[in-house]
């Protein structure tokens, strides 16, 4: 079977709430070309540090309301669907840590975001599943 060299990610534009024309495209890299700026992941044990050093940064959890209220590690809530329409909630000067339940939405948010021009976007590895794991 033959192969086309590209690799496809299909999101589903509308989980973001957003129509298709009017807002940044997904960049598609071919195979042989690697994402120039990769996207800053961060894990648990890595994020519990920063709050025991002292670190500044921004927490955003994306999930749904349901989500938050059962298990939260603080921070904003912005459901990823609404997080477009709150872009002025989120600062480009300070580091910004997106998390939801397995590090999925928080990806494909960020990805989003980027178009935007946000640089500072970090991933929360795993999301509220890896934390919990963790034990933190």
């Amino acid at each position: 079977m033959p192969r086309c060299g590209y690799l496809f990610v299909v999101v589903a534009i509308n989980t973001l709430g957003m129509p298709h024309r009017g807002y940044p495209a997904l960049k598609l890299h071919h195979k042989n070309q690697p994402n120039t700026i990769p996207m800053q992941q961060i894990t648990s044990i890595e994020l519990k540090k920063w709050d025991i050093s002292g670190r500044e940064y921004i927490l955003i959890d994306i999930r749904e309301q349901w989500e938050h209220e059962q298990f939260n590690i603080g921070g904003a809530h912005i459901p990823m669907g609404e997080l477009i329409g709150r872009l002025e909630e989120i600062p480009k000067d300070k580091d910004v840590v997106l998390y939801c339940e397995k590090g999925i939405r928080s990806t494909i948010t960020i990805q989003r975001l980027e178009g935007y021009g946000y640089a500072n976007l970090f991933n929360l590895s795993g999301g509220m599943k890896a934390w919990r794991e963790e034990g933190l």
